[in-house]
């Protein structure tokens, strides 16, 4: 399980380079050499442009975390920040995230190279973001019905929860919390519970003291699910958690790490089986 740092901000390209005749054929102005060095653009792009117009993706796409494992070909190189290699791929558009380090972002620069950031934020900003990413790689129509596809499902969610009991959930990872200004805010929100971390005054992630954990005795626990481990008895077995009223009268909710930590329209899968846990009358 990872905690994912989210800011809002995009870096708009700033140059197209030119492709060589043996490139796929595109129309004017598309880039058909894509590089995406971040999974929430793995997870987008295969929405929205043939595998032929990929020259990598990500070191994270075929990882547990990933929503899209299993579904680029083998055929696509996988990269980290690696800039030889990048630049080895002849790329004529390159995706990053918003964590990406200053060295990384400087050398694409000084390559001429066109460079999109995904931002991160709430779910609203994942639905900009998906728009965004359409129109830098020319397919606008797709991506915006993407985004219509994820407006949709959080609106019939809405009106499904209209008028049902708010409980309080705090979500921890490894001692940490996210507050406003996450993901897992609106995540919490929309799946019909109160964020504590947010009801604490709390933004983006933060540490959580023993003392503050056990002064918050939310109504659920709300966890992460790797591949390997079950968090549910491990809360049950941890000294300050153990101690919880949630864990004690069987209130806790292990989401797939996938599906709570995307910040791509995958995300809604952990929205909605959220909902599902909180308020299983509804459905």
């Amino acid at each position: 399980m990872r905690l994912r740092r989210t800011t809002l901000l995009l870096l708009p390209a700033v140059l197209w380079v030119g492709c060589s005749r043996a490139e796929p054929a595109a129309a004017p102005g598309k880039p058909v050499r894509i590089v995406s060095l971040t999974l929430a653009t793995d997870e987008v792009l295969i929405e929205l442009v043939p595998a032929e117009r990929m020259a990598a993706v990500s070191s994270f796409a075929d990882r547990e975390m990933s929503n899209v494992a299993g579904k680029w070909p083998a055929h696509i190189p996988r990269l980290a920040a690696e800039m030889e290699r990048t630049l080895a791929a002849r790329p004529d558009l390159v995706c990053v995230a918003s964590y990406t380090q200053a060295d990384v972002l400087e050398q694409l620069r000084r390559n001429k190279l066109t460079v999109f950031r995904w931002g991160f934020g709430g779910l609203d900003a994942v639905e900009e973001h998906i728009r965004l990413l359409g129109k830098a790689v020319g397919e606008p129509e797709s991506a915006g019905a993407l985004a219509d596809r994820m407006a949709a499902r959080r609106k019939a969610l809405a009106e499904r929860l209209a008028g049902a009991a708010r409980p309080r959930v705090l979500y921890l990872h490894h001692g940490s919390t996210a507050g406003t200004g996450t993901t897992y805010d609106d995540i919490i929100r929309e799946a019909g519970g109160v964020n504590m971390a947010s009801e604490l005054g709390l933004d983006w992630y933060r540490p959580m003291s023993d003392e503050r954990i056990l002064a918050c005795d939310p109504d659920v626990l709300l966890l992460e699910q790797d591949t390997d481990g079950d968090p549910v008895a491990e809360a049950a077995a941890d000294r300050v958690l153990g101690k919880l009223r949630a864990v004690r009268e069987g209130r806790v909710i292990a989401i797939p790490q996938r599906r709570l930590s995307s910040v791509s329209h995958h995300v809604m899968d952990g929205v909605e089986q959220l909902a599902k846990r909180l308020h299983p009358d509804k459905f």
